[in-house]
């Protein structure tokens, strides 16, 4: 548990609100860190990047937490750090236990379990793009997506996929090509 006990939901809030404080102050000219009284703009400019990076990340843990919250993971036994945990153990860790680093997200929980959405997430905020580990994302959603509807026209199935994943990265470079 985190020395604070502040649960995800309500550490996004405060670093939404943080955030946006911090946005005003700079945009009426005010010095958002108190502690340093010739605060420059480059370093408030900064301090306001570290704290959007930790929002970003809270935003994918809380992404990962909500698909662990399904009834899809019910019986779920994963590994975190070398040692094997339950779901609720999984879940109490991502809600509870602070904001974790991408890179632990996706090799820990992500990449695990499957959740190619949550991937594309995290590799987007991470900055990566092009790289043979996100075309092997995109490779194995389109083919998750039309395993879950072979019955049932996988082609529309995999298009509304596409069409919401392009509603999300088709602006970003390098994220969304599913067909590299």
């Amino acid at each position: 548990m985190n020395s604070f006990q502040i649960f995800l939901a309500k550490r996004i809030e405060y670093l939404s609100y943080a955030l946006n404080h911090a946005k005003s102050a700079i945009n009426l000219g005010l010095n958002v860190d108190h502690q340093f009284a010739n605060n420059d703009i480059a370093s408030q400019k900064a301090l306001i990047l570290e704290m959007q990076d930790k929002l970003d990340v809270a935003f994918v843990q809380d992404a990962l937490l909500s698909n662990l919250l399904t009834d899809k993971f019910e019986s779920l036994e994963c590994i975190d750090d070398g040692s094997q945990m339950s779901r609720a153990q999984a879940i109490r860790r991502l809600e509870d236990g602070g904001l974790w680093d991408l890179s632990h997200l996706f090799w820990q929980y992500a990449k695990p379990l499957g959740l190619y959405e949550i991937q594309l997430l995290i590799m987007y905020n991470a900055g990566q793009s092009n790289t043979a580990e996100m075309e092997d994302v995109w490779y194995r959603l389109i083919h998750a997506v039309a395993s879950q509807h072979q019955n049932n026209r996988p082609f529309d199935q995999i298009g509304s996929k596409l069409q919401d994943l392009a509603a999300t990265y088709g602006g970003k470079d390098g994220v969304f090509d599913p067909c590299k």
